[in-house]
């Protein structure tokens, strides 16, 4: 490829890459073949032009007429060249091109300034003036077309110059001797302005090339920090799946123990066994929030939420926390409602009220609740070690602990306040934090108030633990750990469940076949052996049996993709290790809803 000449380019190159230069001289060959096109158009329009008017003006000599055939047919070829560029042009061909650019517009210039050569005919002479006039301005006119690419700007102006300068010197008197020194000058300026002119283009490619690389390198780096992001769910998921299992197990089996083991140290060991599992339960927990959002099927509904039922749940959830802790919780009654989702305003506040006992060593941690044109602020005050001011920006992203550098897993994971201000942001309350060392914090929620309804019928009523609807439940129980089937079997039957459990689909059918009834209800791992999904396993038993069983899927795997599918699917989703009371309760829920 042809590159510009170092003197011309040298000023804006410096600071170029070789790979830069490149990129410059491509597009410094391809701008030249656009500016191709539309100045042969002006110089066929000039020439016709040009004929015409001579011919006015008397008998058209006949050096002038084949002067303008030539001419006329070397910007024939020029259009030919184009457009075999626009076929043929590569990266890796476009040295040729531009050669082949540099000698066509080389032959173009001695062409136009062989107009001179005319002269030389007597009939033409009285011409002279029109001749020299077009010589100028062709010469003026045609850098700024072919100043992106010196080469063959250079070949145009000194080709058109020197010819016609050579005629005029063959004529040979002082007049035409000044006119040649005129035409040298207007080459030189128009020489000196191309020169500039490139000099300010090839600037211009080399801003916009690099322009361009960044926006690349932006674009490459955001997909590798999405990438990296979607990788660190993947891996969270993965892991979370593998510790599940026999955490989940675990935690089946230490229910069944609970009625067989007597009082005394044996049952306190069972019981800070079970406060270890609630504490890994925890951290699933927030790597399962993490994985909701990330699916996208975290939403909102915005109801009348009275604040007392949220209250009272955070009385009932972290007192005993929080006296373990040698900490004081006060949480007040309120007579207060808001706009807000009930459930999220309770994830929201117990994750506030954790997080504060976890970093409170003495003192207190007050709920207080103030109102005033027209929304109340929650706010979660605590004595604890409180937080720098350049810091608290940092404590909502994911994995941040400030006060946990040796990362003590019984410190959480550094999730809990990135869920907090996810959810905020979800249901559009301000969250607001006041801290500084030594000195506690406090998180403020802002939320729009609303009239509690007369009548209290849709207050929240406490049900029964659900022992009493899974009595003589048929439920057929598909994993593919053993353990976890075992410790399933146990627990189930001390709810006086009949169970039937299976390690795969083909399986639980083959099993099915020889029972008297169809199952009540379907409890599914969803990873099973063989690539086997319980999703499937469940459609297939109901084809099957042709009954739209009730079923329950469970499973360690939190992957965003595993959420999204359950949920569109319609099955309710369990995350291993499964609370106790909420296994229960769900079942004895679903089991009604059948019912209904």
């Amino acid at each position: 490829m042809t590159t510009p000449t170092p003197d011309a380019t040298k000023p804006a190159l410096v600071a170029a890459e070789p790979s830069t230069q490149a990129v410059i001289g491509v597009q410094q060959i391809r701008l030249l073949y656009e500016n191709l096109r539309e100045g042969l158009r002006l110089s066929a329009t000039g020439l016709i032009l040009l004929m015409i008017t001579v011919w006015t003006m008397g008998p058209l000599p006949a050096s002038v007429l084949w002067w303008g055939a030539l001419t006329m047919l070397w910007i024939l070829m020029g259009f030919v060249m184009h457009w075999l560029y626009r076929r043929q042009a590569t990266d890796d061909n476009l040295r040729i091109w531009a050669l082949r650019a540099a000698a066509g517009s080389t032959i173009a210039g001695v062409l136009w300034g062989g107009i001179g050569f005319c002269l030389l005919d007597p009939e033409a002479r009285s011409l002279e003036p029109l001749f020299i006039a077009v010589v100028c301005l062709v010469a003026l006119g045609v850098y700024a077309a072919y100043a992106c690419y010196l080469p063959a700007m250079y070949g145009f102006v000194l080709g058109i110059t020197l010819t016609f300068s050579v005629a005029m010197l063959l004529l040979g008197d002082r007049m035409h001797l000044m006119i040649v020194t005129i035409l040298m000058a207007t080459a030189v300026l128009a020489l000196v302005s191309g020169r500039n002119f490139n000099r300010l283009l090839t600037s211009e490619i080399v801003m916009r090339t690099r322009n361009d690389r960044l926006v690349q390198e932006l674009t490459r780096k955001q997909a590798e920090v999405e990438s990296a992001n979607l990788a660190k769910t993947r891996f969270l998921a993965a892991a979370s799946h593998d510790l599940r299992q026999p955490v989940h197990a675990i935690n089946l089996y230490g229910e069944v123990l609970r009625t067989h083991v007597p009082a005394g140290e044996g049952l306190a060991a069972l019981g800070s066994m079970q406060q270890s599992i609630q504490a890994l339960d925890g951290l699933f927990e927030s790597i399962e929030d993490i994985a909701k959002f990330e699916a996208g099927i975290v939403s909102a509904k915005i109801t009348r939420c009275a604040l007392e039922p949220v209250f009272e749940s955070l009385r009932a959830n972290h007192s005993q926390a929080a006296l373990a802790k040698g900490v004081v919780l006060r949480v007040p009654h309120s007579p207060l409602a808001v706009s807000s989702d009930a459930v999220l305003l309770r994830r929201i506040l117990g994750n506030l009220v954790s997080n504060a006992i976890r970093y409170t060593d003495a003192g207190s941690i007050d709920v207080e609740v103030t109102s005033g044109d027209g929304n109340a602020c929650i706010t979660v005050r605590d004595t604890g070690i409180g937080i720098a001011q350049d810091k608290l920006d940092d404590i909502f992203q994911e994995f941040v602990q400030l006060h946990n550098p040796e990362r003590d897993r019984r410190a959480g994971l550094g999730l809990g306040l990135n869920i907090v201000k996810r959810l905020a942001d979800l249901l559009g309350h301000a969250l607001d934090v006041q801290s500084g060392p030594g000195a506690g914090s406090a998180f403020s929620l802002t939320l729009p108030l609303v009239d509690l309804p007369e009548t209290t019928a849709g207050s929240p009523t406490v049900e029964d633990d659900g022992t009493r609807a899974l009595s003589g439940a048929f439920v057929l129980v598909i994993d593919d750990e053993t353990t976890v089937l075992d410790a399933t079997r146990l627990l189930l039957r001390g709810w006086r469940c009949h169970v039937l459990t299976a390690g795969s689909g083909d399986e639980a059918l083959s099993l099915l076949a020889q029972e008297q009834r169809y199952p009540d209800l379907i409890l599914s791992d969803f990873r099973l052996r063989n690539d086997e999904s319980g999703i499937e396993v469940i459609d297939r038993i109901r084809r099957t049996l042709e009954v739209e069983i009730p079923a329950l899927l469970i499973s360690g795997d939190i992957a965003p993709a595993r959420v999204k599918e359950a949920f569109t699917r319609g099955l309710t989703l369990l995350h291993k290790p499964v609370d106790v009371a909420q296994l229960r309760t769900t079942m004895a829920q679903t089991l009604r809803a059948r019912l209904t």
